[in-house]
Protein backbone atom coordinates (compact mmCIF):
# COMPACT_ATOMS: atom_id res chain seq x y z
CA UNK A 1 0.00 0.00 0.00
CA UNK A 2 1.53 3.10 -0.80
CA UNK A 3 1.69 6.10 1.74
CA UNK A 4 1.44 10.19 0.75
CA UNK A 5 3.07 12.78 3.15
CA UNK A 6 0.90 15.38 4.03
CA UNK A 7 1.81 18.55 5.63
CA UNK A 8 0.04 19.01 9.18
CA UNK A 9 0.21 22.19 11.16
CA UNK A 10 3.30 21.96 13.28
CA UNK A 11 3.47 21.05 16.76
CA UNK A 12 5.77 22.07 18.43
CA UNK A 13 8.24 20.46 21.21
CA UNK A 14 9.98 22.08 24.25
CA UNK A 15 13.32 21.54 22.39
CA UNK A 16 11.09 24.16 19.95
CA UNK A 17 11.51 21.25 16.72
CA UNK A 18 8.84 20.78 14.21
CA UNK A 19 7.43 17.36 13.59
CA UNK A 20 6.18 15.91 10.82
CA UNK A 21 3.66 13.16 10.86
CA UNK A 22 2.62 10.92 8.15
CA UNK A 23 -0.94 10.26 7.25
CA UNK A 24 -2.29 7.31 4.95
CA UNK A 25 -4.01 8.01 2.12
CA UNK A 26 -7.37 7.00 1.88
CA UNK A 27 -8.07 6.86 -1.63
CA UNK A 28 -4.49 5.45 -3.15
CA UNK A 29 -4.30 1.82 -3.48
CA UNK A 30 -2.23 -1.09 -5.07
CA UNK A 31 -4.83 -1.56 -7.86
CA UNK A 32 -5.69 1.68 -9.00
CA UNK A 33 -1.69 1.92 -9.74
CA UNK A 34 -1.48 -1.27 -12.07
CA UNK A 35 -1.58 -0.84 -15.56
CA UNK A 36 -4.88 -1.44 -17.20
CA UNK A 37 -5.16 -4.92 -19.21
CA UNK A 38 -4.46 -5.18 -22.54
CA UNK A 39 -5.54 -8.33 -24.74
CA UNK A 40 -3.54 -9.60 -27.37
CA UNK A 41 -4.63 -8.76 -30.76
CA UNK A 42 -3.23 -10.45 -34.25
CA UNK A 43 -3.20 -8.33 -37.22
CA UNK A 44 -3.13 -10.04 -40.67
CA UNK A 45 -1.35 -7.74 -43.01
CA UNK A 46 -3.16 -8.27 -46.44
CA UNK A 47 -1.40 -9.49 -49.21
CA UNK A 48 -0.06 -8.05 -52.13
CA UNK A 49 -1.56 -8.63 -55.96
CA UNK A 50 1.78 -10.38 -56.50
CA UNK A 51 1.17 -12.69 -53.95
CA UNK A 52 -1.95 -13.53 -54.65
CA UNK A 53 -1.64 -13.96 -58.15
CA UNK A 54 1.18 -16.43 -57.13
CA UNK A 55 -1.16 -18.60 -55.36
CA UNK A 56 -3.53 -18.80 -58.00
CA UNK A 57 -1.14 -19.67 -60.20
CA UNK A 58 -0.26 -22.63 -57.92
CA UNK A 59 -3.57 -24.06 -57.21
CA UNK A 60 -4.02 -23.79 -61.00
CA UNK A 61 -0.82 -26.01 -61.46
CA UNK A 62 -1.82 -28.84 -58.91
CA UNK A 63 -5.34 -28.84 -60.30
CA UNK A 64 -3.57 -29.23 -64.29
CA UNK A 65 -1.28 -31.99 -62.18
CA UNK A 66 -4.17 -33.76 -60.92
CA UNK A 67 -5.96 -33.87 -64.41
CA UNK A 68 -3.29 -35.06 -66.64
CA UNK A 69 -2.67 -37.96 -63.93
CA UNK A 70 -6.36 -39.23 -64.01
CA UNK A 71 -5.79 -38.74 -67.51
CA UNK A 72 -2.72 -41.47 -67.29
CA UNK A 73 -5.23 -43.54 -64.78
CA UNK A 74 -7.86 -43.84 -67.52
CA UNK A 75 -5.41 -44.77 -70.23
CA UNK A 76 -3.92 -47.38 -68.48
CA UNK A 77 -7.24 -48.68 -67.52
CA UNK A 78 -8.37 -48.65 -71.63
CA UNK A 79 -5.08 -50.61 -71.93
CA UNK A 80 -5.52 -53.16 -69.39
CA UNK A 81 -9.08 -53.43 -71.08
CA UNK A 82 -7.94 -53.40 -74.36
CA UNK A 83 -5.53 -56.83 -73.29
CA UNK A 84 -8.39 -58.60 -71.49
CA UNK A 85 -11.06 -58.04 -74.67
CA UNK A 86 -8.49 -59.35 -77.33
CA UNK A 87 -7.63 -62.51 -75.39
CA UNK A 88 -11.33 -63.32 -75.10
CA UNK A 89 -12.03 -62.06 -78.48
CA UNK A 90 -9.45 -64.32 -79.99
CA UNK A 91 -10.79 -67.49 -77.82
CA UNK A 92 -14.51 -66.83 -78.64
CA UNK A 93 -13.67 -66.39 -82.41
CA UNK A 94 -11.45 -69.91 -82.73
CA UNK A 95 -14.33 -71.80 -80.96
CA UNK A 96 -16.74 -70.49 -83.25
CA UNK A 97 -14.59 -71.44 -86.22
CA UNK A 98 -14.03 -74.73 -85.00
CA UNK A 99 -17.71 -75.09 -84.34
CA UNK A 100 -18.87 -73.72 -87.17
CA UNK A 101 -16.80 -75.80 -89.46
CA UNK A 102 -17.77 -79.02 -87.75
CA UNK A 103 -21.09 -78.92 -86.08
CA UNK A 104 -22.37 -80.90 -83.50
CA UNK A 105 -23.33 -84.28 -84.83
CA UNK A 106 -20.68 -84.39 -86.93
CA UNK A 107 -21.40 -84.65 -91.25
CA UNK A 108 -22.97 -87.21 -93.42
CA UNK A 109 -19.76 -88.98 -94.92
CA UNK A 110 -22.10 -90.51 -98.43
CA UNK A 111 -24.80 -89.70 -100.41
CA UNK A 112 -28.09 -91.61 -99.84
CA UNK A 113 -31.17 -91.59 -102.01
CA UNK A 114 -34.66 -92.12 -100.45
CA UNK A 115 -36.89 -91.04 -98.46
CA UNK A 116 -34.24 -90.97 -95.37
CA UNK A 117 -32.06 -89.57 -97.76
CA UNK A 118 -29.01 -87.22 -97.22
CA UNK A 119 -25.67 -85.82 -99.03
CA UNK A 120 -22.39 -86.17 -97.95
CA UNK A 121 -21.12 -82.97 -96.05
CA UNK A 122 -24.45 -81.68 -94.66
CA UNK A 123 -24.52 -81.94 -91.23
CA UNK A 124 -26.50 -84.69 -89.33
CA UNK A 125 -28.15 -82.28 -86.91
CA UNK A 126 -29.81 -80.26 -89.46
CA UNK A 127 -31.52 -83.19 -90.76
CA UNK A 128 -32.86 -85.14 -87.79
CA UNK A 129 -33.47 -81.77 -85.54
CA UNK A 130 -33.92 -78.70 -87.70
CA UNK A 131 -34.71 -76.23 -84.86
CA UNK A 132 -32.16 -77.14 -82.81
CA UNK A 133 -29.37 -76.44 -85.73
CA UNK A 134 -30.99 -73.06 -86.77
CA UNK A 135 -30.73 -72.28 -83.12
CA UNK A 136 -27.07 -73.27 -83.57
CA UNK A 137 -26.10 -71.94 -86.76
CA UNK A 138 -27.33 -68.25 -85.73
CA UNK A 139 -26.18 -67.78 -82.19
CA UNK A 140 -22.72 -69.23 -83.33
CA UNK A 141 -22.64 -66.90 -86.37
CA UNK A 142 -23.48 -64.21 -83.71
CA UNK A 143 -20.70 -65.23 -81.52
CA UNK A 144 -18.38 -65.31 -84.42
CA UNK A 145 -18.66 -61.96 -86.17
CA UNK A 146 -19.03 -60.09 -82.93
CA UNK A 147 -15.74 -61.29 -82.29
CA UNK A 148 -14.11 -60.55 -85.45
CA UNK A 149 -15.14 -56.62 -85.34
CA UNK A 150 -14.27 -56.80 -81.70
CA UNK A 151 -10.72 -57.83 -83.06
CA UNK A 152 -10.76 -55.33 -85.57
CA UNK A 153 -11.72 -51.97 -84.23
CA UNK A 154 -9.65 -52.79 -81.17
CA UNK A 155 -6.76 -52.48 -83.16
CA UNK A 156 -7.61 -49.00 -83.81
CA UNK A 157 -5.93 -47.14 -81.09
CA UNK A 158 -8.23 -43.65 -81.45
CA UNK A 159 -10.85 -46.29 -81.09
CA UNK A 160 -10.45 -48.15 -77.52
CA UNK A 161 -8.91 -44.79 -76.21
CA UNK A 162 -12.50 -43.31 -75.50
CA UNK A 163 -14.78 -44.38 -72.14
CA UNK A 164 -18.02 -44.79 -73.85
CA UNK A 165 -16.32 -46.99 -76.44
CA UNK A 166 -14.68 -49.58 -74.66
CA UNK A 167 -17.80 -49.70 -72.83
CA UNK A 168 -19.90 -50.62 -76.24
CA UNK A 169 -16.92 -53.27 -76.52
CA UNK A 170 -17.51 -54.53 -73.43
CA UNK A 171 -21.27 -54.70 -74.49
CA UNK A 172 -20.12 -56.72 -77.26
CA UNK A 173 -18.23 -59.17 -75.74
CA UNK A 174 -21.23 -59.93 -73.38
CA UNK A 175 -23.44 -60.45 -76.42
CA UNK A 176 -21.34 -62.65 -78.08
CA UNK A 177 -20.36 -64.81 -75.01
CA UNK A 178 -23.93 -65.26 -73.99
CA UNK A 179 -24.26 -66.10 -78.07
CA UNK A 180 -21.67 -68.77 -77.92
CA UNK A 181 -23.25 -69.98 -74.33
CA UNK A 182 -26.78 -70.38 -76.29
CA UNK A 183 -25.00 -71.95 -79.31
CA UNK A 184 -23.16 -74.69 -76.68
CA UNK A 185 -27.06 -75.41 -75.49
CA UNK A 186 -28.54 -76.10 -78.77
CA UNK A 187 -25.64 -78.28 -79.23
CA UNK A 188 -25.11 -80.37 -76.37
CA UNK A 189 -28.73 -80.56 -75.51
CA UNK A 190 -31.16 -83.04 -76.96
CA UNK A 191 -34.43 -81.66 -75.40
CA UNK A 192 -36.12 -78.15 -74.83
CA UNK A 193 -36.10 -77.88 -71.07
CA UNK A 194 -32.79 -78.82 -70.94
CA UNK A 195 -31.65 -75.95 -73.19
CA UNK A 196 -33.59 -73.57 -71.01
CA UNK A 197 -32.24 -74.57 -67.23
CA UNK A 198 -28.38 -73.95 -69.12
CA UNK A 199 -29.32 -71.06 -70.04
CA UNK A 200 -30.50 -69.93 -66.59
CA UNK A 201 -28.08 -71.41 -64.68
CA UNK A 202 -25.46 -69.60 -66.91
CA UNK A 203 -28.10 -66.13 -66.77
CA UNK A 204 -28.06 -66.70 -62.88
CA UNK A 205 -23.69 -67.16 -63.05
CA UNK A 206 -23.53 -63.79 -64.41
CA UNK A 207 -25.67 -62.42 -62.43
CA UNK A 208 -23.89 -63.54 -59.28
CA UNK A 209 -21.15 -62.62 -60.14
CA UNK A 210 -21.95 -58.84 -60.90
CA UNK A 211 -23.42 -59.02 -57.27
CA UNK A 212 -20.58 -60.77 -55.49
CA UNK A 213 -18.46 -57.44 -56.20
CA UNK A 214 -20.87 -55.41 -54.05
CA UNK A 215 -21.63 -57.84 -51.35
CA UNK A 216 -17.58 -58.06 -51.23
CA UNK A 217 -17.29 -54.64 -50.33
CA UNK A 218 -19.47 -54.39 -47.81
CA UNK A 219 -18.12 -57.16 -46.49
CA UNK A 220 -15.06 -55.70 -46.44
CA UNK A 221 -16.10 -52.69 -44.98
CA UNK A 222 -17.87 -54.15 -42.19
CA UNK A 223 -14.82 -56.55 -41.71
CA UNK A 224 -12.84 -52.93 -41.34
CA UNK A 225 -14.97 -51.24 -38.90
CA UNK A 226 -15.57 -54.19 -36.49
CA UNK A 227 -12.31 -55.57 -36.52
CA UNK A 228 -9.36 -52.77 -37.15
CA UNK A 229 -6.34 -54.90 -36.38
CA UNK A 230 -7.36 -57.27 -39.80
CA UNK A 231 -5.69 -54.32 -41.89
CA UNK A 232 -3.27 -53.94 -39.87
CA UNK A 233 -2.27 -57.65 -40.66
CA UNK A 234 -3.55 -57.83 -44.20
CA UNK A 235 -3.86 -54.70 -45.46
CA UNK A 236 -3.52 -55.76 -49.25
CA UNK A 237 -6.50 -57.73 -48.67
CA UNK A 238 -8.91 -55.70 -46.79
CA UNK A 239 -7.88 -53.14 -49.91
CA UNK A 240 -8.95 -55.70 -52.23
CA UNK A 241 -12.41 -56.30 -50.84
CA UNK A 242 -13.37 -52.71 -50.05
CA UNK A 243 -12.00 -51.60 -53.28
CA UNK A 244 -9.88 -48.79 -51.80
CA UNK A 245 -6.25 -48.59 -53.42
CA UNK A 246 -3.29 -47.10 -51.77
CA UNK A 247 -2.44 -43.84 -52.67
CA UNK A 248 1.26 -43.25 -54.00
CA UNK A 249 3.26 -40.58 -51.92
CA UNK A 250 2.92 -38.01 -54.49
CA UNK A 251 0.10 -38.12 -54.99
CA UNK A 252 -0.25 -37.94 -50.82
CA UNK A 253 2.19 -35.12 -51.94
CA UNK A 254 -0.05 -32.87 -54.44
CA UNK A 255 -2.90 -33.14 -52.12
CA UNK A 256 -1.19 -31.78 -48.86
CA UNK A 257 -0.06 -28.58 -51.10
CA UNK A 258 -3.37 -28.52 -52.64
CA UNK A 259 -4.60 -28.26 -49.36
CA UNK A 260 -2.40 -26.18 -48.14
CA UNK A 261 -2.95 -23.65 -51.14
CA UNK A 262 -7.26 -23.83 -50.30
CA UNK A 263 -6.21 -22.80 -47.01
CA UNK A 264 -3.96 -19.82 -48.12
CA UNK A 265 -6.82 -18.46 -50.25
CA UNK A 266 -9.36 -18.83 -47.77
CA UNK A 267 -7.04 -16.26 -45.38
CA UNK A 268 -6.76 -14.30 -48.15
CA UNK A 269 -10.51 -14.31 -48.77
CA UNK A 270 -11.02 -13.55 -45.48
Amino acid sequence: MSQEITEVPPVGNNNGSIELQLIPSPTTTVESLSPPEEYPTTIEPKPSPAATKETQKRKRGFRIRRIRQNKKNEKDWFHKMRGWIMIVGVQVAAVTYASGLSPPGGSWQDDKVGPDGHIAGHAILHDKSKSRYTTFYYANATAFMASLVIIVLIMNEKFYLKRPKVIALNFSMVLGLMSLMLAYAAGSARRITTSIYVIVLAVGILVFVFLSSHFLKHVGLWITNCCPFMGQLCPKCMRTLTGKKGKHNHLKKEEEDDRHVQDRTLAVDV
